[in-house]
């Protein structure tokens, strides 16, 4: 009898320890930065106000359903929470600053997320790729997009603010239910395939005011949007690197503005017909290989009143397109 009640102590005072252990923090933290977590078990997740850095990989695989990110936490690095594949909710504090590379990547129960509050600069690399996302709402402080961040995402609507300045290679490739995007005007980069395979993409609009035309659009960044009638470039467009909109088999229309210096090789080529292409600027870009559609593909180049001859000079080896030219009135 009296081993088993010794049993029973030990067995009643070890919960007991555990148990306060938990009370005071199912976490591993050290020096402000969130390492781990005690209870792998944990669905629902509140921050202690102490951190201020979710460590790599510190949730990877976990079980978390619902995430309250703490006010004071500043960084969240490298797949903290990559395959999470129950968590649905998180709530982001105004003190973000950082999301790493691949952080919420196939985190596929997400389909909303708040980032308004927050400080963000950039959202990095892969950081969104492949969740269940459906909506975001990103900041006005936001800068960058890394590359493939939402890629395969259902993001049905995208907008950004004025401060927006790059998005990198196939940030959005492949988000099918996305139909609109709202673009900087003083955007500086559009990477290579950033919006391919958007086969629902109707509407490209644009904010805010162009102050460097520097901008460059890299291949393929709206190649296969079967869905697009109509394009702007941004106000900010210094070059088209080429094959912009190959299999953009709807699209009708293109304008690019004043800023326009380069046009590549089958830049504004679509494989099917385009009725309009205009160029705003006083001056004709320079063009290289064969930008243009096939000349049955194409009704008219407009170019502004009083400078088709000025363009046809500049355009002397596109001789066959001269017949295209038409002024502005």
């Amino acid at each position: 009898h009296q081993d088993g009640a010794e049993g029973d102590e030990t067995t009643e005072e070890k919960p007991g320890e555990d148990a306060g252990e938990n009370v005071e923090s199912p976490f591993v933290i050290e020096n402000g930065i969130l390492t781990g977590i005690k209870d792998p078990s944990l669905t629902q997740v509140v921050l202690p106000a102490e951190v201020k850095s979710i460590a790599s990989g510190a949730f990877r695989d976990s079980h978390i359903e619902s995430l309250v990110l703490n006010e004071g936490l500043e960084v969240i690095e490298l797949q903290a929470f990559s395959g999470s594949q129950k968590l649905a909710s998180v709530a982001f504090p105004a003190s973000l600053k950082e999301i790493g590379g691949h952080a919420f990547e196939d985190c596929v129960a997400l389909t909303e997320v708040d980032l308004s509050k927050t400080a963000l600069q950039e959202i990095s690399s892969d950081a969104f790729r492949e969740t269940g996302l459906k909506k975001v709402a990103f900041p006005a402080s936001l800068k960058k997009i890394g590359s493939q961040a939402f890629l395969g995402t259902h993001l049905e609507e995208v907008v950004f603010s004025a401060e927006l300045q790059e998005i990198d290679d196939e940030a959005f490739r492949g988000v099918v239910e996305l139909t609109s995007v709202t673009l900087s005007n003083n955007i500086q980069r559009i990477g290579y395939q950033a919006f391919s395979d958007c086969e629902q993409l109707t509407k490209v609009a644009y904010v805010g005011e162009m102050k460097t035309a520097d901008c460059t659009v890299e291949i393929g960044a709206f190649q296969n949007c079967t869905s697009l009638t109509s394009f702007a470039f941004p106000r900010s467009l210094s070059e088209v690197q080429g094959w912009t909109f190959v299999g953009c088999r709807k699209l009708k229309e293109i304008i690019l503005p004043k800023s326009v210096k380069k046009v590549g090789d089958q830049a504004l080529r679509t494989n099917s017909t385009v009725e309009t292409i205009t160029f705003e600027g006083e001056e004709a870009p320079e063009l290289t290989g064969n930008p243009f559609p096939f000349k049955e593909n194409i009704l008219k180049i407009m170019v502004p009143a009083g400078k088709s001859e000025a363009y046809k000079a500049k355009w002397g080896s596109y001789e066959s397109y001269h017949s295209k030219i038409e002024e502005k009135s």
